[in-house]
């Protein structure tokens, strides 16, 4: 355990002498404190206390995933990358992250995939099967122990026209042979 030398410009509290609770305030979430007691009197300083170390409870994260990043990679899928919210802003243990994901100008809700947290494991994820040369609006949000935080700002992305796999031809021949007309149209996969 790391021991961190006391020195006067910790946080301190002065109770009356009579005052037997002191209240501690302005405390972060999901984090680790020393304290100690001391009391003090006209012939001067008592010695300190035992260090009591506290940890205070986790609270949902308060801030959003940050650099949320969209490509294409093919004509159904897209890329999600991110990067997680800023350490003080997330009052516990990041578990994971949801994806959400719909149709650009949809009212429709959006569809979220889980993405969990695995050290040594990009912070990133693949949408898959979506409509080819559509337009998509994507959050991401992340999540602790205790719940979700807020979403991200919506990235908008669109998807690859799909390749092309020959063109289809018609051929039209006119009732008296003098005239020919051919009419093609891409053909998709």
């Amino acid at each position: 355990m790391l021991t961190v030398p006391w020195s006067l410009d910790v946080p301190q509290i002065e109770v009356d002498g009579l005052q037997q609770v002191a209240s501690l305030s302005d405390l972060m979430p999901a984090h680790v404190y020393n304290i100690r007691v001391l009391a003090v009197n006209d012939v001067g300083a008592s010695n300190y206390s035992n260090i009591l170390t506290v940890t205070t409870k986790e609270e949902v994260p308060e801030a959003p995933p940050r650099d949320v990043r969209v490509k294409m990679k093919d004509s159904e899928t897209l890329l999600v990358s991110w990067k997680p919210p800023d350490k003080h802003l997330q009052h516990g243990e990041i578990m994971g992250y949801y994806i959400g994901y719909r149709l650009a100008n949809s009212s429709e809700p959006f569809h979220y995939k889980t993405f969990e947290v695995i050290p040594g494991i990009e912070l990133q994820n693949t949408l898959t099967n979506l409509q080819k040369f559509t337009e998509y609006t994507i959050l991401v949000q992340a999540y602790n122990r205790v719940g979700a935080g807020p979403r991200s700002k919506e990235v908008v992305a669109t998807t690859d026209e799909d390749a092309w796999t020959g063109i289809a031809f018609e051929i039209n021949l006119a009732s008296n042979f003098s005239s020919l007309g051919i009419t093609y149209r891409p053909k998709y996969n």
